[in-house]
């Protein structure tokens, strides 16, 4: 790969990455991501926008290259479960979705147990979208990330997210630090649930259907009142 600072073409940027034993280009992207640079990376639904998420200024710039608004929280990716009863509460319902679906499609709102997450992250709620892609490369990303990241679609707020990198829009590619390279993601988002009240909710249905969430907990769900 090329120096980044030699030029702002989109091509020196792109780092492909085809197995997860290419630690060397795993632990570039993943210093990248440290440092608080922005890496397009792949997960198993779409490529995301991965950062430090305690990077305040990091997250910020994630805001202004997707124009963002400040009020809707940013999910993130984890790389395994050792980090999630220190970052947030998680009960009998939330253990469930766990058990049943991660890794994978599912993204679950929890309530936050440690307020070291930055507010700007979860727009100033106590709530926080935590989930573990299905993705090789992408959790040996995230591992070398301290074990979590951004993990928000690389697309302007309101469009269509990428399942691939030749579908991330120049407006994007143009303004991150790095991207990462694996080929076609699955091109759905991932379904989000709520579990912070009594009886969870439905904000987003995606890859996993309402369904199929509603056989793990046998119970019936809604769709939440606030959806994106």
């Amino acid at each position: 790969m090329r120096n980044m600072h030699e030029n702002d073409d989109i091509s020196s940027k792109v780092l492909k990455i085809k197995e997860p034993e290419e630690i060397d280009k795993i632990e570039l992207a993943a210093s990248f991501i440290r440092a608080g640079k922005i890496v397009i990376i792949p997960t198993d639904t779409l490529y995301g926008l991965a950062t430090n998420p305690f990077n305040v200024d990091a997250v910020k710039r994630i805001y202004e290259i997707k124009r963002r608004p400040l009020t809707k929280p940013i999910p993130l990716l984890i790389s395994n479960k050792k980090k999630l009863h220190d970052l947030v509460i998680v009960n009998t319902l939330s253990e469930k979705l766990i058990e049943r679906f991660w890794p994978g499609q599912l993204t679950i709102v929890f309530k936050m147990r440690n307020i070291s997450v930055p507010r700007i992250v979860t727009a100033g709620s106590d709530k926080l979208a935590l989930r573990m892609p299905n993705h090789t490369v992408a959790l040996e990303i995230i591992e070398l990330s301290e074990g979590i990241v951004t993990g928000t679609s690389a697309n302007i707020s309101g469009e269509t997210p990428p399942k691939s990198v030749g579908e991330v829009k120049e407006e994007i590619t143009k303004k991150v630090d790095l991207i990462v390279d694996c080929g076609t993601a699955l091109g759905l988002p991932s379904t989000i649930v709520d579990t912070t009240s009594r009886k969870p909710c439905i904000l987003r249905e995606g890859a996993i259907k309402k369904t199929e969430v509603e056989d793990i907990l046998s119970i019936k769900i809604d769709y939440c009142s606030s959806r994106p």
